[in-house]
């Protein structure tokens, strides 16, 4: 662990710089509904990053992107689907295409961290940073009308 400041996820969750990050992000992204820590206790302090879980709303990200989800969420209805990148989920969008919004949450993530505004009091502990980890979405009954249009 060399020189990160251990952290629980209380202190995450009640963090001004998290709590303004998860404000900016979902207020640039619509179709993010929530943010979470994706870490379990024990991992949240293996790395110098702290992973979060973006939930999203799959209606909204198929309008905003143009993108069809694979027929393969049909088998998630009513449950949680969730991936290590958004790309999976969506027929036609390439790994550098998911990558690309992947890389503009993570920035936006950076921008926030190394902003002057929030003084250093107020940020995690030095070492430590916020990252998407991966992304979840519940699946609504009505995906098959997402899938069949897109065919």
């Amino acid at each position: 662990m060399s020189n990160r400041i251990p952290v629980t996820r209380e202190e995450v969750l009640n963090n001004y710089e998290y709590k303004v990050t998860k404000r900016i992000v979902m207020d640039k992204f619509p179709w993010i509904t929530d943010i979470t820590i994706y870490d379990e206790e024990e991992d949240i302090n293996k790395y110098g990053l702290i992973f979060l879980l973006i939930h999203y709303d799959l209606k909204k990200f198929i309008e905003t992107y143009d993108q069809p989800p694979a027929s393969y969420l049909t088998t998630y209805v009513d449950k949680n689907y969730t991936a290590s990148h958004i790309s999976t989920g969506f027929r036609d969008m390439t790994y550098e295409e998911g990558r690309d919004i992947e890389k503009d949450i993570d920035k936006l993530m950076n921008d926030v961290r190394n902003t002057p505004a929030i003084p250093d009091e107020l940020k995690l502990p030095q070492g430590r940073r916020l990252t998407p980890g991966g992304y979840t979405t519940k699946v609504p009954p009505d995906i098959w009308k997402y899938v069949r249009k897109s065919y």
